[in-house]
């Protein structure tokens, strides 16, 4: 099930954040790029998950974008937030973590989900605007209302994610898009097991409200 907590693993625990964090405000460049890459490699197969997920339906895209590439964008998007913004705790790195998967997997859905897609033109995905070739993959929207077996139906799942309740958001955030598991969770929220679960059921219920019923396939 898409919303179910095993969405996926990452190798992330509460155990590493407290050196990555040190690591992340030395004085030492060499040091600081050791810890992006320690924290971008803890998540890269997590990322991996969702994105195969997300594209299994879509035998096209292959043609443009294998998984790794996209997991690789995702990579490089965290690695450059993270070289301008050092974070105040673990809490604070792995909501990072989690805002900067979610940005990637939203721009992956509008990319390849709509009319106007790449993998909707193919060779076709040139429009001509004031006499300049403009790329049609860049403006790419969905107008229609879609379906739930499309990839437009996870840019509804993603945006949705990002507009629950505060605490809602946190805690999906942190166990789908990072892979931390419950308890793990109630201990950086500093909270119950029990107020974590209490949490996730209701961040489930508000998203099946916001998509109608229909969850991603």
């Amino acid at each position: 099930m898409i919303m179910d907590e095993k969405a996926g693993d990452s190798q992330i625990t509460s155990e590493p954040l407290g050196a990555w964090l040190r690591e992340l405000a030395s004085d030492d460049e060499a040091v600081r790029r050791t810890a992006r890459d320690r924290i971008v490699a803890a998540t890269i197969e997590h990322m991996r998950s969702i994105a195969h997920r997300m594209l299994r339906g879509f035998p096209q895209v292959r043609r443009w974008d294998e998984t790794d590439d996209v997991v690789q964008n995702a990579a490089l998007r965290l690695s450059r937030a993270l070289e301008s913004v050092v974070p105040r705790d673990g809490r604070h790195l792995l909501g990072l973590i989690a805002l900067e998967v979610r940005r990637e997997l939203i721009d992956l859905a509008r990319k390849y989900g709509g009319p106007e897609s790449f993998a909707s033109n193919q060779e076709t995905n040139v429009a001509v605007v004031a006499g300049r070739d403009i790329l049609k993959v860049g403006d790419a929207t969905d107008p229609h209302d879609p379906g739930p077996d499309t990839l437009a139906s996870w840019t509804r799942f993603h945006e949705a994610a990002r507009e629950l309740p505060d605490d809602e958001r946190e805690l999906f955030d942190l166990v789908w898009y990072v892979g931390v598991k419950q308890d793990e969770a109630a201990d950086l929220l500093g909270c119950s097991v029990r107020t974590v679960r209490r949490r996730w059921e209701a961040a489930k219920r508000h998203l099946l409200d916001r998509l109608g019923g229909h969850k991603p396939a």
